[in-house]
C-alpha cells in the first residue's frame, strides 16, 4: 500500500514540501503507535501525583486549621481536577480498545485477501 506521504509531485523540491513530508511522516510515526496517547495518560498521571504533592505539603505546612477547613480547601483543590482525570482515563482506555479493534480488523483483512490469493 502506497500512502500519500510516499507519493511525489515533479514540483515537491522545495523546502516548504520537504519540510511538510518530514513533519507528516513525523506525525504518522507518533499516531501509529500511539505515542499522544501515553503521553497525555502519562501526564494526567503526573498532574495527579503533583496535585497530592501539594495537599500533602499544604496538610504538614498548616497543621493549625482545623480539621473541615482543611477538608474543604483540599475539596476546593480535587474536585475540578477529578472529573478531568477521569474523562482522560476514560478516552485512554476507549481509544486504546478502538486502535486494539482497528488492529484486529485490519489483521483478518489481510488473512483473508492472502486465502484468496492462494485459493485462485
Amino acid at each position: 500500500m502506497t500512502y500519500m506521504s510516499e507519493q511525489r509531485r515533479a514540483t515537491d523540491d522545495g523546502f516548504l514540501c520537504a519540510l511538510a513530508l518530514r513533519a507528516s511522516q513525523f506525525w504518522s510515526f507518533i499516531d501509529e503507535r500511539d505515542i499522544d496517547k501515553h503521553l497525555m495518560a502519562w501526564a494526567t498521571f503526573l498532574m495527579t501525583c503533583y496535585i497530592m504533592q501539594w495537599v500533602l505539603t499544604f496538610v504538614w505546612l498548616y497543621p493549625d486549621k482545623a480539621g473541615l477547613e482543611t477538608g474543604l480547601i483540599i475539596a476546593a483543590v480535587l474536585a475540578p481536577w477529578t472529573p478531568v482525570q477521569a474523562k482522560v482515563i476514560q478516552w485512554y482506555f476507549e481509544s486504546r480498545n478502538a486502535s486494539k479493534m482497528e488492529f484486529g480488523s485490519t489483521l483478518t483483512r489481510s488473512a483473508s485477501s492472502s486465502q484468496e490469493t492462494l485459493t485462485r
